[in-house]
């Protein structure tokens, strides 16, 4: 809304200069003026001085100024008509509109630039894990000088590059406490949605975070105000929390300590801290059940322990050291235990060799890699280089939850709730969110068997703190 209404100012401030010029320009002809409007249609409001009517007009799509003697048909011209003036005069009147908006032009040029228009430089903020930018090995807070042959001077340069750009980009880039630029080759991938190439990269965060407190709700009942500088949440600086971290933050249900700035009307900067207690409201249905978060969705092949592995983009982690593997934590606790190799048993993608008839299927084979750590350190490391997905609709059920109360086992397939198939982990999520009494028949796939279970959801709890930050 506030967009809209710059637009609209803006296009009446080119209006009322032009009109302005032909206005101008007809008084020291000589001419005389009958109306100056901005608008089309009834008149709104406005008022009158001498012969001129100023008025604000319905329609704000253009403006118009009448003088005397300028309608065809009017006969022979009076003094102070438009015909009675002489070809250049009217030549002047005419064009008047058109050099006041190019002057116009030129101060609003010159204003801009001694004041600076703002942009966000060509640093990258948060890399999203398991993007092309981050499979590339880009550290974050990395300085863009160019993408390709094309320098890059804004943030926004490096989107229009990439979205441009072909299936391989090679960016120069310096990295946070470097003094020597590097090339590094970035694959993006193609948004289906906006119909571009990305990489997955946001600029920093701002300077400063602020608060938009809802009125009556719990942070404004703990003394929270529109505008407040949000500081520190729970002791961590809230301008180092990426949005990420800070949507989890607000996502567990416990009191928030909360340091804010808040500014006065003499222009006196306070601070204070508060807690803000969350109300749970009712959310959405949940079975209580997770991804199996075991399949590689990218890896960074530029860390010497990821190279040796052999594993590849799409592996399935199914066991390691001879242990079930259903989470990453569950990967991580096993290599920081580890005190020598560790034999990986993955599920692997594995296309038909062409002329079997089994063209565009894919079938999967299990394939064991040993894998060597060196350390507790060394595991952590390992695993940052590597960027997980859901594995399909395998799920991991919650001890005590609506799902493990109804039979669920880890490592369970769901195929289907109330016969809406599913294929990927949202169409789940979409699934059991749209029930409307939370009871639904989960049917899965275990040991190479289908069963039915009824599963009785429960409604989510989720706490709301009265406040958003922006």
């Amino acid at each position: 809304m506030v967009n809209l209404i710059i637009v609209l100012l803006g296009i009446g401030a080119v209006i009322l200069v032009h009109e302005l010029g032909h206005f101008l320009a007809a008084r020291y002809a000589g001419v005389r003026v009958e109306t100056f409007s901005i608008g089309f249609g009834p008149r709104l409001f406005g008022w009158k001085r001498g012969s001129v009517d100023y008025r604000v007009s319905l329609i704000p799509l253009g403006g118009y100024v009448k003088m005397a003697g300028e309608e065809p048909g009017s006969g022979a011209p009076a003094e102070g008509d438009l015909g009675s003036k002489t070809v250049g005069q009217r030549l002047l009147i005419f064009s008047a509109g058109v050099i006041m908006n190019f002057l116009f032009a030129l101060v609003g040029f010159a204003v801009a630039f001694s004041v600076g228009v703002p942009f966000r430089p060509p640093v990258l903020g948060r890399i999203v894990k398991g993007g092309p930018a981050w499979e590339a090995g880009i550290p974050e807070g990395s300085r863009v000088l160019a993408v390709g042959e094309t320098r890059v001077l804004s943030f926004a340069d490096i989107s229009t590059s990439v979205a441009l750009g072909g299936d391989r980009v090679v960016f120069t880039i310096l990295p946070p406490g470097e003094k020597t630029p590097r090339k590094v080759e970035v694959r993006p991938y193609f948004d289906k949605a906006t119909g571009f190439n990305r990489i997955l990269v946001e600029p920093p965060m701002e300077d400063k975070v602020f608060l938009h407190v809802a009125p009556g709700g719990p942070a404004a009942k703990a003394g929270l105000k529109e505008g407040d500088e949000l500081l520190l949440v729970d002791g961590k600086d809230a301008r180092k929390l990426d949005p990420k971290a800070l949507a989890a933050l607000l996502e567990n249900p416990r009191p928030l300590r909360l340091t804010v700035a808040r500014k006065d009307g003499s222009g006196r900067v306070s601070r204070m801290e508060v807690t803000v207690k969350p109300v749970l409201k009712d959310g959405p249905y949940r079975m209580g059940v997770q991804a199996l978060t075991r399949k590689i969705k990218a890896l960074r092949r530029a860390d010497p322990l990821v190279a040796r592995s052999g594993l590849r983009k799409g592996d399935v982690i199914l066991q390691a050291g001879g242990k079930t593997v259903y989470t990453r934590k569950d990967l991580e606790k096993i290599l920081s235990e580890a005190r020598g190799p560790v034999t990986f048993l993955v599920r692997r993608p594995a296309p038909p060799a062409e002329g079997t008839g089994k063209e565009g299927r894919v079938s999967f084979r299990k394939v064991r890699l040993t894998v060597r750590i060196p350390g507790p350190a060394a595991a952590g490391e390992f695993l940052e280089n590597i960027a997980f997905d859901p594995d399909g609709t395998y799920v991991l059920p919650g001890k005590g939850s609506p799902a493990a109360k109804a039979g669920l086992r880890p490592g369970d397939r769901i195929l289907a709730v109330d016969s809406r198939p599913i294929e990927e982990w949202k169409d789940l999520v979409a699934a059991v969110s749209a029930s409307r009494d939370g009871r639904m028949t989960v049917q899965v796939e275990r040991g190479g068997k289908v069963l039915k279970m009824t599963v009785q959801a429960e409604k989510m709890k989720i706490p709301d703190y009265g406040f958003q930050p922006y």
